[in-house]
């Protein structure tokens, strides 16, 4: 499952996608130009009639407060696009997928691409937390290592942080985790490098109790609602 911005989005390169038998939501642009086969609103109104109208002529009917599930054509397919209106950027905002209609309503379309935030926070942690914003080599083979090893950290991260949820019953904050790393992370690095296991030990039971007293997260309630965890993303405790 591919999710992406509309950096990447091209009628050629979902095609390819499709040919690739991959699956997407992507935000889609440039598609006020393309003919609407069909169009309706979530309790079915349809608003296309007999006519194939372009997206441009259709916009000023569509609804501010409901998603449209529209099939148009793109480079000559036909191809699924969902839209919303964006209160923010005071817009519509399309996403193109080729998830079935049948398996997926506009809602769960919508839902999926949203969780598109969770990569890039993990790129933001790799970048404000594991010192990737910039190189000081200009060597490929030792920034690729340096992107593997991030990765690896992220990693390890992550587990200490579903262990903590497993343990201790609580939802945990993946991002307060990666602020804090300075705090607990030593002492487990080091405990590591000298081989020393009792050391290593104390400093993992110790970073269990600073995480799970610091960073924990503030509204778990609140996140089932509206934030992550409303996509499915839950702590398996």
């Amino acid at each position: 499952m591919l999710l992406a911005d509309r950096g990447y989005y091209s009628g050629s390169y979902i095609h390819k996608l499709d040919k690739a038998g991959g699956f997407y939501v992507l935000r889609a642009k440039g598609l006020k130009a393309v003919r609407v086969h069909t169009a309706f609103k979530q309790n079915g109104q349809e608003l296309t009639g007999s006519h194939s109208p372009k997206l441009c002529e259709l916009l000023p009917e569509l609804p501010k407060n409901d998603l449209i599930d529209m099939h148009v054509s793109i480079k000559n397919k036909l191809t699924r696009v969902v839209g919303y209106w964006s209160k923010k950027e005071k817009q519509y905002t399309f996403l193109v997928t080729n998830l079935s209609i049948d398996e997926f309503t506009a809602t769960e379309i919508g839902k999926l691409y949203r969780l598109r935030w969770q990569v890039e926070l993990l790129f933001k942690e790799c970048k404000s937390y594991n010192n990737l914003r910039s190189f000081q080599t200009s060597s490929a083979t030792l920034q690729e290592a340096l992107i593997y090893v991030s990765l690896i950290v992220t990693t390890l991260k992550r587990f200490l942080t579903g262990c903590i949820e497993k343990i201790f019953k609580t939802e945990m904050s993946t991002m307060t985790v990666a602020k804090t790393t300075g705090v607990w992370w030593i002492g487990i690095l080091t405990a590591i490098i000298r081989k020393h296991r009792k050391g290593l030990l104390n400093a993992v039971n110790g970073a269990f109790d600073f995480l799970r007293k610091n960073a924990a997260r503030a509204h778990p309630k609140r996140d089932r609602k509206t934030g992550v965890f409303q996509y499915g993303v839950e702590p398996n405790f």
